[in-house]
């Protein structure tokens, strides 16, 4: 199946970050590299305001900008399993 790649604004702990589908993350015009981190999520690092520089997990912004989340849970979970797999149909907001 062929997807498109769409682009979000979204607005996450004081930084404006744009966020496509596919978990490119766009950060002050430029695109960020993640990497992956001790328990197998994508990481990247964005500069916090008052706090300097934190890995933010790339799942979580994904969800943030596709997935709704009408009763405000707080944690994303993989449906697969698959930790890579940071698709917006892939990711659900859980408790």
């Amino acid at each position: 199946m062929l997807w498109k790649k769409f682009f979000k604004d979204i607005f996450y702990k004081g930084v404006n970050i744009t966020v496509s589908n596919y978990g490119k993350i766009i950060y002050n015009n430029k695109q960020l590299r993640w990497r992956y981190n001790h328990d197998g999520y994508a990481v990247c690092n964005i500069k916090i305001p008052n706090k300097g520089w934190r890995s933010v997990q790339v799942h979580i912004l994904v969800a943030i900008a596709f997935v709704p989340n009408p009763n405000n849970l707080p944690e994303v979970n993989h449906k697969d399993c698959n930790r890579t797999n940071n698709v917006p149909e892939n990711l659900e907001w859980v408790t």
